[in-house]
């Protein structure tokens, strides 16, 4: 990373940004952010897990306490996912302090003397995912894996009842987040999270009673063509960052398509994958909500197995982003009429 990535740094959008998000962040999450007075001057890096699912706030609620904290003279960068810094709102990302995650960004901002943050999206994430594929009940995840609520040095202990009742409400599906932490029993020096990250590694790509189990979970969940004379639709984002039309939908479609199946495929341009993520001012003026192709989908198929109507047609839907601080209206969806 070059000195001049670095200042693409903006502090007045991100000032903009946290005064716009930390209210909200603060009333619908009740989000309480602890210890920022430990962060020593200079570069600091603060690592955490990752809090998944569709629409993790861990790092906008860091964001936004941080800065009320420590104030715009001194920038927090976070090592993110590639999927944030392509397409239109790339810019917007790299400008409230998001670069791509690297061993030389990390050490290129910990010189600046910025704080950089660092979250462990993808250990969750895989943890979560062998144990749904390999169908392991309360307690036997695999790799010695646990999920808990933690103790302030991470020890496990019972969950309270307030942090269940935030489980069903605001739970993102995957830890840590919402007062559930994962355990990882394998953790050891020098890398701590290697030997667990490899276990999960070798579920995949290595022998055993328990790869054997993950991998038969995998190979059921493969998506199959659907039974002749069953009605179809697929809508997909075509800005899709996370899963890109190209490597989903498009090759199923023509699968389908090609094997006399009834599949109609409606690719929608400025929508991507996050419906939750058009809260953001930036989102909202450069994408539109994937929901209302659906409503109108489901209303369509509704009335052919009514008799009442076709099918909708094959289409690829020109749309018109709103624009920053503009209403959304029906003719920026340009929803077919067939």
């Amino acid at each position: 990373m070059t000195t001049d990535q670095l200042t693409k740094w903006d502090p007045s959008l991100t000032e903009q940004v946290m005064n716009v998000t930390r209210p909200f962040l603060k009333r619908y999450f009740r989000a309480e952010v602890r210890g920022l007075d430990n962060i020593p001057p200079g570069g600091a890096l603060l690592v955490s897990n990752h809090s998944g699912g569709l629409f993790p706030m861990d790092v906008p609620i860091l964001a936004a306490e941080y800065y009320a904290e420590h104030g715009y003279d001194r920038p927090l960068y976070t090592l993110s996912h590639d999927m944030l810094m392509v397409g239109p709102t790339g810019e917007f990302f790299r400008k409230i302090g998001y670069m791509k995650a690297s061993h030389q960004n990390a050490d290129a901002a910990l010189r600046s003397g910025a704080a950089s943050s660092g979250f462990d999206l993808w250990r969750s994430v895989a943890a979560t995912y062998a144990s749904a594929y390999g169908r392991y009940g309360v307690g036997e995840h695999p790799c010695g894996y646990a999920f808990s609520a933690q103790n302030a040095d991470f020890s496990p202990r019972a969950a309270t009842a307030e942090e269940r009742a935030a489980w069903w409400s605001d739970a993102a599906g995957i830890p840590p987040g919402n007062g559930v932490g994962l355990i990882d029993a394998k953790i050891a020096p020098p890398d701590l999270t290697l030997p667990g990250l490899q276990c999960l590694r070798a579920l995949w790509d290595g022998q055993g009673a328990d790869a054997d189990r993950v991998r038969t979970g995998v190979a059921e969940t493969r998506a199959s063509l659907p039974r002749a004379g069953l009605p179809v639709v697929v809508i997909h984002g075509l800005d899709d960052g996370l899963v890109p039309p190209a490597f989903s939908s498009a090759p199923y479609v023509a699968a389908a398509q090609s094997a006399g199946r009834e599949v109609r495929y409606w690719q929608v341009e400025n929508v991507e994958h996050f419906d939750a993520f058009l809260a953001f001012p930036d989102y909202a003026a450069r994408y539109l909500p994937s929901l209302p192709y659906v409503y109108a989908v489901l209303d369509r198929v509704d009335a052919y197995l009514d008799g009442k109507g076709s099918l909708p047609s094959d289409a690829v839907i020109a749309t018109t982003p709103r624009g920053a601080g503009k209403p959304l209206e029906a003719g920026d969806l340009a929803i077919p009429a067939n």
